[in-house]
């Protein structure tokens, strides 16, 4: 279908199915298509981060997800934070729980320690230009 119509390659449900399946083949695949599914110019509704970030977590035991896919998943999070319009709004604590959790699991304490105190002092929301 996708070679048909290029442009469902992006669509959230496409994004789920095809990265679930490479985490499961080869990982440097799904971390290539992750990156390549986040830079795509369509985005329809919203960015893929949910997607991948719910992909990320679903698989976090059941797989040995390397170092930068939980760094990834991290990153996703943060750029969920960084999109949110009303971050007064929504579980962005949580968030930072989860981002926290993830960046512990690539070994990075330090980030982890850091997304640990924006839940209690969180960051001064970007202004954008």
């Amino acid at each position: 279908m996708v070679k048909h119509i290029p442009d469902l390659k992006y669509t959230p449900v496409f994004v789920a199915f095809t990265f679930h399946a490479l985490l499961e083949t080869d990982m440097q695949k799904a971390y290539n298509f992750a990156r390549e599914t986040m830079n795509a110019p369509v985005w329809y509704d919203d960015p893929p981060y949910s997607v991948l970030m719910q992909a990320i977590e679903d698989n976090a035991e059941k797989l040995r997800l390397p170092e930068i896919i939980y760094r990834l998943g991290a990153e996703c999070y943060q750029a969920l934070i960084d999109r949110n319009p009303y971050p007064e709004y929504g579980d962005i604590p949580g968030q930072y729980k989860k981002m926290a959790n993830l960046y512990r699991l690539a070994g990075d304490f330090e980030k982890a320690s850091e997304a640990e105190r924006a839940i209690i002092s969180p960051p001064e929301p970007r202004k954008s230009p």
